[in-house]
């Protein structure tokens, strides 16, 4: 990598007129601000359908292969006749434009997009979509058949009846021809979002901004990939998991945590040569430049829970993959970078693999003051990695720096010379600017110094959580001047 910056934002953040954010013109003029502020890189998080029993979380998909609807562009669906004004103007939207209100979005936006789909079957094929089709076809319709089958029988697919459980070819045919309709509007949803999103990819490039996603280790239960292909999960005869994923009770939790996703059958995934895996960062590779792997340490050792236990006290760790499979990817992808979000303890293991695979780690700033020499403090930083104020599962810089005790408040203060002329926000993004790490990411709320009211994520809480949207004025010539002198004091962009 070059020395370069990002700015951390979700999609879903962005400021948008049909309560949440999109695909649309927000992130053009967001990309817009990136290339005024000399950014290299956008980073999103997850991009996959989301659902609320899992509390809309885009680290628990109902596909890694799919698009979330949320995110298409509903004024583009306009532009193309397939929607009229008086149509975006009649649902409810939510009545807060900095928190997403997901009750009034499923029902608003899916009678608007059912709408549009609509008028899509009274014309003609684009030129395009048999190609979106071609391109798809390993999991386009079967993740179609899947939500299809959710909207009737319900999430919990291991309850179906026996026959679609199982997958069995002649239900799933006369499944397929009784509802076909719902089948094609699960597909036109997809077709409309990578259409959407390849447009603002491009537009990206034009602006040299290149995009960063993140890809998460484990897949839920109630997704189209464990129905679809069953076989690479720990589950049982009659398709209920067997062990689980999570991890073991630390100093944040006496009990642990239990995160319920299965876990794999690594040693099936081998034996086919970890086909659904290159196929997840496949599409991964078509969505972003760069792509973060979410919890790299389980690929070396994970944290096995027996399915139904409440608590992670008898978990067990457990030896995964290792090099063999980055080995895989590396021939599969020979070009693809990836970043190892490799937080917390490290195992010599990890960090043989992630050296090995040339692969830059992660550091956050605020984890830097728990002990005497954290490797997350500055000067401990190498080259080669990603450092972060902040990210989206804590605080934002200056909701943290408020909430930590006196004494380890005048620690930062000492260590990143802070002070009220400059701002505690611009004291931290400034340490990190000068610092050797390769490439600096800054969660939007720490450049506009935003406290704990803008946090995305709280880790363990299930609800309120992804809702965070930031107000359209967040792009103030004041803001892109200050930032713009501090990038070129350290160099961070190619003059």
């Amino acid at each position: 990598m070059q020395r370069a910056s990002g700015i951390l934002l979700p999609i879903f953040s962005l400021p948008s007129t049909y309560g949440i954010g999109s695909l649309g013109r927000e992130a053009y003029r967001f990309i817009d601000f990136l290339a005024a502020t000399h950014q290299s890189y956008w980073q999103v998080l997850p991009l996959g359908p989301t659902s609320p029993e899992s509390g809309n979380s885009p680290y628990s998909v109902l596909s890694s292969f799919a698009g979330n609807p949320y995110f298409i562009d509903l004024e583009a669906l306009q532009e193309e006749g397939l929607l009229e004004k008086e149509d975006l103007s009649d649902p409810e939207w939510g009545e807060d434009p900095a928190r997403i209100d997901y009750l009034a979005l499923d029902q608003g936006r899916d009678r608007v997009l059912r709408q549009a789909f609509t008028r899509f079957q009274e014309r003609p094929r684009p030129e395009d979509y048999q190609v979106f089709l071609d391109r798809n076809k390993n999991w386009l319709e079967d993740y179609s058949l899947y939500r299809s089958l959710r909207r009737i029988y319900g999430r919990d697919w291991v309850n179906w009846p026996r026959e679609l459980k199982y997958r069995e070819k002649d239900s799933l045919k006369a499944f397929r021809q009784t509802q076909g309709e719902e089948v094609d509007y699960q597909i036109f949803l997809q077709y409309a979002f990578f259409s959407h999103y390849d447009r603002l990819k491009a537009y990206a490039h034009r602006k040299g901004v290149q995009l960063i996603g993140d890809l998460p280790i484990y897949t839920p239960l109630d997704s189209g990939d464990c129905w679809a292909q069953s076989q690479y999960f720990l589950l049982d005869e009659e398709k209920a998991p067997i062990r689980v994923s999570g991890v073991p009770p630390d100093a944040y939790s006496d009990d642990g945590q239990v995160w319920n996703h299965p876990l794999y059958r690594w040693e099936t995934l081998k034996a086919e040569g970890y086909s659904y895996w290159l196929d997840r960062i496949r599409v991964n590779a078509r969505l972003f430049d760069l792509i973060r792997l979410d919890h790299f340490i389980g690929f070396t050792t994970y944290f096995s829970i027996p399915y139904g236990d409440k608590t992670a006290h008898r978990g067990e760790w457990v030896g995964g993959p290792g090099l063999d499979f980055f080995r895989a990817i590396q021939k599969e992808f020979p070009d693809l970078p990836l970043i190892a979000e490799d937080l917390g303890s490290l195992t010599p293991e990890v960090s043989r693999v992630k050296d090995t695979m040339g692969y830059p780690g992660m550091g956050v700033l605020q984890f830097a003051f728990g002990g005497d020499d954290s490797r997350y403090l500055p000067h401990n930083y190498v080259k080669n990695s990603v450092i972060y104020t902040s990210t989206h599962d804590s605080d934002p810089f200056v909701g943290w720096y408020r909430s930590l005790p006196d004494p380890v408040k005048k620690r930062v203060d000492t260590y990143l010379l802070l002070n009220e002329e400059e701002g505690t926000h611009w004291g931290a993004v400034r340490s990190l600017l000068g610092s050797v790490s390769d490439l600096t990411i800054f969660s939007l709320q720490d450049l506009l110094g935003l406290g704990e009211e803008a946090r995305i994520n709280i880790p363990g809480i299930a609800g309120g959580n992804w809702a965070w949207r930031v107000r359209p004025d967040y792009a103030s010539q004041d803001l892109i001047n200050r930032f713009n002198d501090y990038m070129t004091t350290y160099r961070r962009y190619l003059f």
